[in-house]
């Protein structure tokens, strides 16, 4: 069957979608996506994370507590598109806050915390297998502003470590993020 044959299932402008995504930042969770018009749409994705781990050895007890909580907003411009899919490009915000605290029984507690902001820039390719449903997956850049507090010890041997500085991810890492969503109009 030929292209024209099928309908135009890539246009969603008024549409609203939910689903799950990967952002280019990093933040993996439930996202929203309305299109403003036909080629240019939103993307907002929350996400959060919790890992509590406990190690024992001999006489000694270590709980770990790791919390995540992500928030990414992208903007999307189709570039070339047909009635199944398009290809586009992919501009946006990530902001990731992560804390962490170790507790070793009768030596050491550890409180660390961070906040990453990261900006995303990339192309995003969907396909529409049915109406109401996507597929998409995301490849890009990233620039990363990092800002971390950590404390370390406790009483009298409490230090503060402040570390604030730029990573930017842009040689050798491909990024990679992909997700789908459920469409209703």
């Amino acid at each position: 069957a030929q292209e024209s044959a099928y309908p135009d299932w890539a246009d969603k402008s008024g549409a609203m979608g939910v689903g799950v995504n990967s952002t280019l930042g990093g933040v993996t969770g439930i996202n929203v996506r309305p299109y403003v018009t036909p080629i240019f749409g939103f993307s907002l994705t929350l996400g959060f994370g919790s890992l509590s781990a406990q190690d024992e050895d001999v006489g000694t007890t270590s709980e770990s507590n790791i919390t995540s909580i992500g928030l990414g907003a992208y903007g999307t411009y189709k570039l070339v598109d047909w009635q199944r899919g398009h290809v586009g490009g992919l501009v946006g915000l990530d902001v990731v806050s992560r804390g962490e605290k170790v507790v070793t029984a009768g030596l050491t507690d550890t409180d660390e915390s961070a906040l990453d902001v990261l900006a995303g820039l990339g192309l995003q390719g969907e396909y529409f297998p049915t109406q109401y449903l996507s597929l998409f997956a995301s490849c890009g850049l990233r620039l990363d502003f990092l800002s971390e507090d950590a404390t370390t010890g406790s009483g009298a041997a409490e230090t503060n470590i402040e570390t604030t500085g730029l990573s930017i991810d842009l040689g050798s890492d491909l990024l990679g993020a992909a997700g789908f969503t459920v469409w209703f109009k």
